[in-house]
């Protein structure tokens, strides 16, 4: 109830009338007002219980004359009734702003903005000690039954305030633009989401939500379904779809943004909006992985940086996705003669063995090839080699691969032997590292060695070797393990029991360079932690 519905009010009694006057003027107000209501408005008011509610719809610590007083300016002079609340009680006051919201139904943005603040600022100030004292006092001298529990106070509290922020969210449909208004409200009140909100901005923004979320969710259907037609073909629908897609992005931040707002100020990322910002990172993941569109992904994560902004633990992520895209773009900007040269990195063209033997071996970024055989150079995933000497004579030896063919090379000039593995590394390995550390975040086991050693994300499962008995497995966490190299080998093992370990050869085992390169980055800047977490899903 609000001020002019209350039972004080109505009958035309103060808060420090006895039950005989409340009695003797409710019957005379019979007469002159529907008689039932006010035998039920005299039952309110003389029942200490059922008083309660009326008290504290009222204006609790101000005098019968003042209360009076107070309700005549609301209704014949709103502009001075304002300025006149100064000094009351934080709940009379709340009271008093609600009222007008209800009587006088304002629509001015700026109006609406200031009272929504002001009532719930006060609501924050009240202190439900001192308003037990207020209201026992008015009830000692009308010889009511004073109080006796503050907890019927506080019970009775969650009625008005519910109330309250009913009143509120009505007021906030007056205006234009109820988005807008209420992200300017929670901005303020929360200094743009760097502290927590007042309990009823919280709880108006809760009533927001309810009310907007079906058209939220028909925003975030059309979103969708612009992303999954733009990942059909985006080298040409991008242009064609993009536009469409901001425009719904917009008008949907514009709705959820109080939203985003109160969950920011709480430390918590908003669930919906979290989810819709992956979608759209996962879009920008595709186009610039599959379709190698590196300024239409930039332009995405602009978008995603602004729409997404307050989302923090996910901005850090879309800020590190930004600076790799920058990256990227600018070296495919980079001059003719820069692309030669990392070209040149990677490639290679030689001939191998002696003059009536000569095999041509040529290496570039798109293909390997070797006597009449080749292998696109993105499908390789085998890679191995290892060099012995014998009787001072190299004896070199290289092994490239995938699941369906394989080249093996074997040389004996240590110089050639040199170029071929430096490139093979620039043109294939760095592309495996990568792979594996990706495959490892997400979840997978790599195996090396036909299970001498099986690695996760979180270790390496070795083989403890007994004198008697079969190798039994045994898992090490990173932290556990030790590394070194033997004649031709990579060697791991538990730093605590070297029982426990592998060792694989260089020239004879796939990808174990692979491996020794992954081991020597994991120990490396606390990366074991960052791939334990699986933050190389997207590396």
């Amino acid at each position: 109830m609000n001020l002019l519905q209350n039972p004080f009010y109505i009958i035309g009694v103060s808060t420090r009338d006895s039950k005989q006057t409340i009695v003797e003027t409710c019957d005379a107000k019979s007469l002159t007002v529907d008689a039932d209501r006010c035998t039920r408005f005299r039952s309110v008011l003389t029942q200490p219980r059922n008083r309660l509610s009326a008290e504290l719809a009222w204006l609790p610590g101000l005098s019968p004359a003042r209360s009076i007083g107070l309700v005549e300016k609301l209704q014949k002079d709103p502009k001075t009734f304002l300025t006149s609340l100064d000094g009351t009680n934080p709940l009379a006051r709340c009271n008093a702003l609600v009222t007008f919201l209800e009587h006088h139904k304002p629509k001015e943005d700026s109006q609406i903005n200031g009272l929504l603040i002001e009532i719930a600022q006060s609501f924050e100030q009240i202190d439900f000690t001192n308003l037990m004292a207020v209201i026992n006092e008015d009830r000692q001298i009308a010889k009511i039954p004073v109080i006796q529990d503050i907890e019927s106070i506080k019970q009775e509290m969650q009625s008005r305030r519910e109330y309250m922020t009913g009143v509120m969210k009505d007021s906030l449909n007056n205006v234009k633009a109820p988005d807008k208004v209420l992200t300017e409200i929670v901005a303020k009140t929360t200094s743009d989401g760097k502290q927590h909100p007042p309990f009823l901005i919280e709880e108006l923004t809760d009533k927001y939500q309810i009310e907007v979320q079906k058209y939220l969710d028909q925003l975030v259907g059309l979103i969708r379904d612009s992303i999954s037609t733009i990942q059909k073909h985006p080298p040409t629908l991008y242009k064609r779809h993009m536009p469409k897609l901001y425009q719904y992005l917009k008008t949907w931040d514009q709705i959820a943004q109080p939203i985003q707002l109160i969950h920011h100020s709480k430390g918590l990322d908003d669930s919906n909006s979290k989810e819709l910002a992956q979608d759209l990172r996962g879009l920008v993941v595709e186009i610039a992985n599959s379709y190698d569109m590196h300024s239409e992904a930039q332009q995405i994560t602009k978008i995603i940086a602004e729409i997404f902004k307050e989302l923090p633990q996910f901005a850090e992520k879309v800020s590190e996705d930004l600076t790799i895209i920058e990256d990227i773009l600018e070296r495919k900007t980079k001059s003719k003669g820069e692309e030669q040269k990392w070209r040149e990195e990677c490639s290679l063209e030689v001939e191998i063995g002696s003059f009536f033997l000569k095999k041509r071996l040529s290496i570039t970024p798109e293909t390997i090839r070797y006597k009449n055989e080749q292998i696109p150079t993105i499908e390789v995933t085998r890679v191995r080699w290892g060099a012995v000497i014998t009787d001072n004579v190299y004896r070199c030896s290289i092994f490239i691969g995938n699941n369906k063919t394989s080249f093996h090379i074997e040389m004996s000039d240590n110089s050639l032997y040199n170029m071929i593995t430096d490139r093979l590394w620039k043109a294939v390995c760095v592309r495996l590292v990568s792979d594996t550390l990706r495959r490892l975040s997400e979840g997978e086991n790599v195996n090396f060695g036909n299970g001498v050693a099986i690695v996760n994300k979180n270790g390496i499962v070795l083989k403890k070797y007994k004198v008697f008995g079969r190798a039994e497995s045994v898992f090490c966490k990173w932290e556990d393990l030790a590394i070194s190299n033997g004649n031709g080998t990579f060697i791991v093992e538990a730093s605590a029991d070297k029982s426990i370990g592998a060792e694989l050869s260089y020239k004879d085992v796939d990808n174990v360079h692979i491996l020794e390169s992954i081991l020597r980055f994991l120990w490396k800047d606390g990366n074991c932690y960052k791939l334990s977490r699986g933050e190389f899903s997207e590396s």
